[in-house]
């Protein structure tokens, strides 16, 4: 008899170790669940991000672009104010003889 009871004591000891084992498992298995999406929605998160950037400095690169080359028909024209001391000059010079022309004439 006892050994009969000591065995189903046994048996239910080993059951009940075994459902706390289980309960254990099933929590870390929760909690890795949980980190996992975490780490999902961490990872979706930088990619979302990584795509902005990406977005904003080919933007910013187009932008540049544009200034410079705008920049660069800024200072084409400044080119032309540099000759144009020399112009002036020129024709002051076509003024000075306009009498003589006239009187030409």
């Amino acid at each position: 008899n006892n050994t009969v009871r000591d065995m189903a004591k046994e048996s239910q000891e080993e059951i009940n170790l075994k459902t706390k084992q289980q309960k254990k498992l099933s929590k870390l298995y929760e909690q890795h669940s949980e980190k996992r999406d975490k780490a999902k929605s961490i990872l979706t998160s930088c990619e979302q991000r990584d795509v902005r950037v990406r977005q904003e400095i080919k933007n910013a690169k187009a932008q540049y672009k544009k200034i410079t080359k705008n920049l660069e028909k800024e200072i084409e024209k400044m080119k032309e104010f540099e000759t144009a001391p020399e112009r002036c000059t020129k024709e002051m010079k076509e003024f000075e003889t306009a009498p003589e022309r006239c009187t030409k004439e």
